[in-house]
């Protein structure tokens, strides 16, 4: 949007029925300056996915808050060191900009023509600070994920809890098939149960490019692919993923999600579209999310190299890095150590 690679499509989808549609939050991700160019299909809201096997064998319940969470981590590590409870990647900035977004918090924005960048807020600081006194205590691990190991550890139970998006549903059974039976979701430990919160992990949109011929047929397609309910139903059982965006979603819900074998015969559609209602807030991302990426992946192998002695310290690195990069690229309508 920002480079001008789509066209707006509010000729055809205005924004009353664009949330009507897709929600107020939804809007921010597919929406500048008041321009819509696209709509967002599956959803990446955060679901924790745990291993029920484990969790009988050590008399483990599944937990509602973060307090919970570590306490489960901690008798989880008591009885078995050699288990991993939970590991937290190296890198993949999503995931942590995801655990923000759930405790309700954001670390950069748009608004008004500006962009906003501030890591070092209250609700940000309290995240990485609590996550880093959880590595520092050895009760949740740091560690590459999407590799072979990674898969390992989930596929024979050397891993108990992971926190992603919705599609990890699938990329699970198809890269850990002999967990088939053993795990099950729920929704992600609360930061403050009395104000419920989710993030999201990923997730994916369909947009009008500025090249297109066709702009008036392309923007009605994207729309009926990603609201209207036949194609909702197609999509669910052709492409496996949570497309759970779409209002409209709910009409179809009772029909495409069953009992799921792999999860148990639990029904994990209704789990993961109540998770997605629980993204009651838009994260806007930066453009330049690669750059953001690299640098949080650089900063987080030192810490685990024990370069970097203190975690909550890499929130302020991040933050300069991102900076200096918005300026090196030429953003002069940036604000910074404040969001709007």
């Amino acid at each position: 949007m920002d480079l001008g690679g789509f066209q707006p499509i509010n000729k055809w989808l205005d924004e009353e029925t664009f949330v009507e549609l897709y929600g107020e939050a939804a809007l921010g991700w597919c929406a500048i300056d008041g321009e819509i160019y696209g709509t967002p299909q599956d959803s990446g809201a955060m679901a924790m996915f745990y291993r029920k096997d484990l969790f009988d064998q050590y008399g483990l319940t599944v937990p509602e808050t973060r307090e919970e969470f570590i306490e489960q981590a901690k008798k989880f590590k008591k009885a078995d060191p050699d288990l991993k409870f939970y590991a937290a990647p190296i890198g993949y900035s999503i995931w942590w900009l995801g655990q923000i977004w759930q405790a309700g918090g954001k670390v950069f924005d748009y608004y008004d023509g500006n962009w906003y960048v501030d890591f070092t807020n209250p609700v940000a600081e309290k995240v990485f600070a609590t996550w880093g006194e959880w590595f520092d205590e050895g009760l949740i691990d740091l560690e590459m994920w999407w590799n072979a190991d990674w898969y390992n550890s989930l596929n024979q139970g050397t891993t108990a809890v992971v926190e992603l998006g919705c599609w990890f549903s699938e990329w699970l059974r198809y890269n850990a098939p002999d967990s088939e039976g053993k795990w099950r979701l729920a929704i992600p430990p609360q930061w403050d149960p009395a104000q419920p919160h989710n993030g999201i992990i990923g997730g994916s949109g369909f947009y009008v490019t500025t090249h297109s011929k066709n702009p008036e047929a392309t923007a009605i397609f994207v729309n009926w692919l990603n609201s209207h309910p036949d194609s909702l139903k197609c999509l669910h059982n052709y492409s496996n993923l949570p497309i759970m965006v779409s209002t409209r979603y709910k009409e179809v819900i009772d029909e495409v999600a069953g009992p799921d074998a792999f999860f148990g015969g639990q029904r994990i559609a209704d789990v993961l579209w109540e998770a997605h209602q629980l993204v009651n807030t838009t994260f806007v991302a930066l453009p330049i999310m690669s750059n953001v990426d690299q640098s949080l992946s650089l900063l987080l192998q030192d810490y685990a190299d024990g370069k970097i002695k203190r975690f909550a310290d890499i929130l302020s690195m991040w933050e300069k890095e991102v900076i200096n990069t918005m300026k090196e690229f030429g953003y002069s309508n940036l604000i910074t150590g404040e969001l709007p």
